[in-house]
């Protein structure tokens, strides 16, 4: 008789039956085939339950909803099947012995039960005990082998651990890292030495008396080491000061920075603004070649000769904070006393990882102000990029509140079509000033030419005076008045179509109808505008204080295909 007690594991203890080419195969709870018996011809006497059950003649079973509760089988057909094996059956003909709720490792009347079943079938039992020994045997070869990797590696580390002469070469070499099983060692050796080593008594030394110090000053001795403000541009840069010019992406930063590097090289003023000359370096971070571009632009749109003019470039990107010695020995050997120092830009120059980390944008402005130490006591002036989506009215630097901490000053650099003007915004060490107004306009240089000797042109900023900037502003005004009266009489028209009407530029139009649509006096509409009720109110205003545009009122459009 088969023990069943024996079986540790109930999952190779029978649990079922499934007819198969006129046989039956008694699998176990994972359906793992068992043993194949041949089937008696009639296979219809009912039964019900445990209590009719016929043994060696057939089978008992658990029958559920429209399975059969009764199979006959001839026990001494039985052969084991592999484990393994598929075994092609019919689904609608399987049976069970028992279901979840009375499992044989909790149930002793099902367990008692399957023991009957178990000892009329001897090839069933024997091969329930060679799958539990095999169970076994594996368990157990893989403690073994568990055991003896464990033993290997304790020799291993008792063999790492007495190699001194190797673990002393490991050390002297500058310990040397790789995957191997011995650097791990000698690195957990390493570890525990360094935590058992005593640490040295901290001498503490017997308490002098404090130098006499002056740190509490009387009022003339504050004010005796005042330095009067000493400017580049007069009442905007000062010398020995750090500035950011911050603007948007195409804002004009580079052009307007190199048309005030060319002022101080020359001590031309700028309009009304009185500039000191003095020597410019111009550190081109932010794409040289355009750089080298514009400023061939600057000089022959101020009829400057580049060949002896005194500005002085970087070239590229450098780390400033490993090059400070060459570029202090570089400046004392070629004597430069320079008035303003440009940095094109902080993004291209920054030596961190994270501009946004307060830490080391607060370092890297500082390493830019240490720069107005030079000979001459330069102006720094650092062109910045503000945060991503940043609005006119908050162009400060990028870059967490750190860096505009450490700056002297920030001018921010707004631009409105061809016209762009700096002032000081978020913090300015210094009077205010009134804004600096530029136009970009579009030159040429006979040595800015293609490959194949087409003309390149080139942007560059040219100084525009107050008197032009209210020229500008009465100019845009009128503009803006006739594209209101146009979109009033040719509505949904597109701006190409307008421009021709008012004999602008399609950008003209575009900006002037963007700067109506802000103050929402026209809306856009399918491919054109139309006027807002505002809009309607501001013309209707117009006509009665007199517009400004001196033209008759234009004729209606003639589009083509227009009645």
């Amino acid at each position: 008789m088969c023990i069943v007690a024996q079986i540790n594991d109930p999952k190779l203890l029978p649990y079922g039956a499934f007819a198969a080419s006129n046989s039956f195969v008694i699998h176990d709870r994972k359906y793992r085939p068992i043993v194949r018996l041949a089937a008696h011809e009639d296979q219809d006497e009912p039964c019900e339950g445990w209590d009719n059950m016929d043994l060696p003649g057939g089978i008992d079973c658990l029958a559920g909803e429209g399975w059969p509760a009764f199979i006959r089988v001839i026990p001494e057909t039985a052969q084991t099947v592999d484990a393994s094996a598929w075994i092609e059956h019919d689904k609608d003909s399987s049976v069970w012995f028992y279901n979840d709720g009375n499992p044989p490792d909790r149930d002793e009347e099902t367990r008692n039960k399957l023991q009957v079943l178990i000892d009329s079938i001897p090839e069933l039992a024997a091969e329930i005990q060679r799958r539990e020994a095999a169970a076994r045997a594996s368990v157990e070869a893989q403690a073994k082998q568990k055991a003896s990797e464990a033993s290997r590696l304790k020799r291993l580390d008792r063999f790492f651990d007495l190699d001194d002469a190797g673990y002393a070469k490991w050390l002297a070499d500058g310990r040397p890292w790789s995957d191997a099983k011995k650097i791990e060692r000698w690195s957990e050796r390493r570890f525990r030495e360094l935590l058992e080593k005593p640490k040295a008594m901290p001498v503490v030394p017997f308490p002098k008396s404090p130098a006499p110090t002056n740190l509490i000053q009387t009022s003339a001795q504050f004010v005796r080491d005042f330095v009067p403000p000493d400017y580049v541009v007069d009442r905007i840069f000062q010398r020995r000061f750090c500035y950011s010019m911050t603007a948007k992406t195409g804002g004009g930063k580079t052009a307007a920075a190199m048309r005030l590097a060319a002022h101080v090289a020359t001590g031309r003023p700028i309009g009304s603004i009185q500039v000191d000359k003095g020597t410019v370096i111009y550190a081109a971070g932010e794409n040289p070649t355009d750089v080298q571009a514009r400023w061939l632009g600057v000089t022959q749109e101020m009829g400057i000769d580049p060949e002896t003019i005194d500005v002085h470039f970087i070239n590229g990107v450098v780390k400033i904070s490993e090059n400070v010695a060459n570029i202090e020995a570089e400046v004392a050997t070629k004597g430069l006393k320079s008035s303003l120092i440009v940095v094109d830009t902080v993004a291209a120059y920054f030596e961190g990882d994270d501009d946004n980390d307060n830490v080391q944008m607060g370092n890297y402005a500082r390493l830019l102000r240490s720069m107005t130490t030079l000979p001459g006591g330069p102006c720094v002036l650092a062109l910045a990029h503000p945060t991503k989506r940043a609005a006119d009215d908050d162009l400060i630097p990028k870059g967490g509140g750190a860096f505009l901490n450490e700056v002297d000053g920030n001018v921010a650099l707004r631009r409105d079509g061809q016209v762009i003007a700096f002032e000081a915004l978020g913090k300015f060490r210094g009077p205010s000033f009134e804004p600096v107004h530029f136009e970009l306009v579009t030159v040429q240089h006979p040595k800015l030419r293609d490959t194949k000797g087409r003309p390149i042109p080139t942007v560059v900023a040219r100084p525009v005076s107050d008197i032009g900037i209210m020229e500008r502003e009465r100019a845009t005004e009128r503009d803006e008045d006739a594209l209101l009266r146009t979109i009033d009489q040719h509505p949904r028209k597109s701006r190409r179509d307008i421009g021709k009407l008012l004999g602008m530029s399609d950008s003209r139009v575009y900006r002037l109808a963007q700067k109506l649509e802000q103050q929402k006096l026209i809306r856009s509409e399918r491919s054109g505008w139309t006027l807002t009720s505002a809009g309607q109110r501001e013309l209707n205003a117009m006509d009665s204080r007199g517009s400004g545009v001196n033209q008759p009122p234009l004729p209606p459009a003639r589009f083509p295909g227009a009645s």
